[in-house]
């Protein structure tokens, strides 16, 4: 008669001990490793499977394995017998594992690597080139340089909300350790990593002077690092790589900052200047474009023959995916005349911002303006002069900001701009103290 029992290797054990098949047949017995494990208050002696109590909340679906278990080792037995084949302990062990060879599992994926499943996955989604950029080039780049500066690999289950985690330790590298120097597009991401390195870590990383506190990113940066690793961990979480933890520990921190927008008469003193550069020439009028429309850098300089049309221009908007139909004014119909509605193709951002700085130097755009960030966990203000606050982001501050000046009700500056809600687009325009400032004038 077949006996089949489960037993445990240390019934004294105080934490989990491994469950034991003992086969017995005439005079033939096996005995063999399930590969289970039981810490053994849970395990009870008479019936030979483990307690299905609340504290154990597995005890079900190990009692089902070990029931197929016992099933699998009769037929394995019985089917040798009636064969005439003598089995021996290893033979028996492979035979009654054999068929779950081919579903092993796999080797658990790195942290890196199911970043890059999930790069591949924002790649097929069809999101904006410029999305892509920030989690594979920016929050890339900071991970690998918080890798190297916590000397300890990265793993997903490690920015959990507890004590010494990766969590807390990443959001501190990020403030106060973090090079703020960004890798040029012609260099290898390890070259850059061997340059620039994060600074040492200190006792008391906060700093009492400004010159000190150059090091480390802006707030907003440091958010936008924040806000983009949630997106990771959540598709982990919707993609059930790991069971869901709380992220409320990891907050995207953020501060209002002055952004320039040009105003009617600057705009003008850049139309009229007499530029002999052919790129430079390019440049200023793309911008003029930029600000006429509102358009993001990456869509107006995009733009073809096909997207103008009956006086307007209709551009599904590459980041919000809206379809933009915006009419084309007077300077803006002047432009796509001038490049007989082609207008140029620039893909270098840099090159566009730097360019547009000195025209705008150029221009004489040089009132000094204050530009305040906190980095460092302190608030830092520095006067610079107007034109080097410029960039092609300010194309659609310009557009928002002086459509709304001239009256234009925020529903349908929103419809031009692509604004989901108010809230975003209100961050655009950062008037109304000084219209508050100029009405206060006349008290003085």
């Amino acid at each position: 008669m077949l006996k089949i029992n489960f037993s445990l290797r240390d019934p004294e054990a105080l934490e989990s001990t491994s469950i034991v098949l003992r086969c017995t047949r005439k005079n033939q017995q096996y005995k063999i490793s399930t590969g289970l494990n039981v810490n053994p208050k849970y395990w009870n002696k008479t019936n030979q499977k483990a307690k299905e109590v609340f504290d154990f909340p597995n005890a079900a679906a190990l009692n089902s394995r070990l029931a197929e278990l016992s099933n699998r080792a009769n037929t394995i037995i019985e089917r040798a017998e009636k064969d005439g084949l003598s089995l021996g302990n290893d033979h028996f062990r492979d035979q009654l594992f054999e068929i779950e060879r081919p579903l092993l599992k796999e080797k658990p994926k790195t942290f890196w690597e199911w970043y890059e499943v999930f790069l591949d996955f924002k790649i097929r989604s069809g999101v904006s080139h410029d999305v892509i950029k920030d989690y594979n080039n920016a929050l890339r780049k900071h991970l690998l340089q918080f890798e190297i500066w916590n000397k300890s690999p990265l793993t997903i289950d490690g920015f959990r909300n507890r004590p010494g985690s990766d969590a807390s330790a990443f959001i501190e590298y990020l403030k106060f350790y973090a090079s703020p120097a960004i890798r040029p597009k012609t260099q290898e991401l390890n070259d850059f990593l061997k340059e620039n390195k994060s600074a040492k870590r200190k006792a008391n990383p906060k700093t009492k002077s400004d010159e000190e506190a150059s090091t480390g990113l802006a707030l907003n940066t440091v958010g936008k690092q924040i806000k983009n690793l949630k997106v990771f961990l959540n598709w982990c979480f919707n993609s059930e790589v790991i069971t869901p933890f709380n992220l409320k520990h990891l907050v995207t921190v953020r501060e209002e900052v002055d952004r320039e927008y040009l105003t009617e008469e600057e705009l003008q003193r850049i139309a009229n200047l007499t530029i002999e550069s052919p790129q430079l020439d390019r440049i200023r009028d793309l911008f003029l474009f930029g600000c006429e429309t509102g358009f993001r850098f990456g869509d107006f300089t995009s733009l073809r023959r096909e997207h103008f049309m009956d006086g307007h221009v209709c551009k599904k908007t590459s980041k919000s995916k809206q379809v933009v139909r915006i009419p084309c004014s007077a300077s803006v119909n002047a432009i796509l005349e001038k490049y007989s509605y082609e207008l140029p193709v620039f893909k270098q951002l840099d090159t566009f911002n730097a360019g547009v700085r000195e025209i705008c130097k150029i221009a004489g755009i040089d009132q000094l303006r204050p530009d305040g960030i906190t980095r460092k966990d302190r608030s830092l203000e520095i006067w610079l002069p107007k034109w080097q606050l410029i960039s092609s982001h300010t194309c659609r501050r310009t557009f928002c900001t002086l459509k709304f000046l001239k009256g234009m009700s925020v529903q349908y500056i929103m419809q031009f701009s692509g604004h989901r809600t108010e809230k975003q687009f209100m961050r655009y325009l950062k008037i109304e103290q000084e219209l508050a400032a100029e009405r206060l004038k006349e008290y003085f």
